[in-house]
């Protein structure tokens, strides 16, 4: 369980952004429930090597291997399998599979008003894999918040920088435009003059 609008810095996760706050106009209103069923969070997840029984390996081959183990859940894997088209490879068809796994193991819970997001995943026989992937999930949540928010602040950066060379441009035109004005009329006593001094 993490806060995502954590005022003090009274615990481990508390680095976490309000990014769910709608007041703060200064951040994105990101839902971590989009995110976490989301091909790019599962193919980092499963990607990640973990170890287990002191071996470190990926989540693609402890799990993958089994999309075509028919003696568990036959049926869903016979329709799955049937699924795929004749041009995938073996290695995207375990991708796929432990992807599915996963997704069918994550529980998420996200309260709005307190800003409380609980996330779980139950790997029977193996509570340390458990906690590994959990581990890793928030800190995907945490790089893939902070890339977004470095990319919008890039983007202002540069639209802001576009914006100031529009203004300077448009100064300068202004300027001269009143020079010459001001050059082809050394007296300025009609009101039309006037106002087109006052335009310009």
């Amino acid at each position: 369980s993490f806060y995502t609008d954590y005022q003090t810095e009274s615990s481990v996760f508390s680095q976490i952004p309000s990014f769910l706050n709608s007041q703060n106009q200064g951040n994105l209103n990101f839902s971590i429930k989009d995110y976490i069923y989301s091909d790019s969070f599962l193919d980092s997840i499963v990607s990640e090597n973990y170890l287990i029984d002191n071996n470190e390996i990926s989540l693609v081959d402890t799990w993958g291997k089994n999309y075509n183990n028919f003696f568990s859940n036959p049926l869903g894997k016979i329709a799955m399998n049937f699924s795929f088209t004749p041009a995938a490879s073996d290695n995207e068809k375990r991708l796929y599979f432990a992807k599915q796994v996963l997704k069918n193991n994550l529980n998420f819970e996200e309260d709005r008003l307190t800003g409380l997001n609980k996330i779980s995943i139950t790997i029977r026989k193996n509570p340390d894999l458990s906690n590994q992937i959990i581990t890793n999930s928030y800190n995907s949540i945490i790089n893939f918040y902070t890339d977004i928010n470095q990319q919008k602040a890039t983007e202002k950066k540069l639209f802001i920088e576009k914006r100031v060379l529009e203004t300077e441009q448009s100064l300068r035109i202004s300027e001269n435009n009143l020079k010459l004005f001001l050059q082809e009329n050394s007296s300025i006593e009609s009101p039309m003059l006037q106002l087109e001094k006052e335009r310009l």
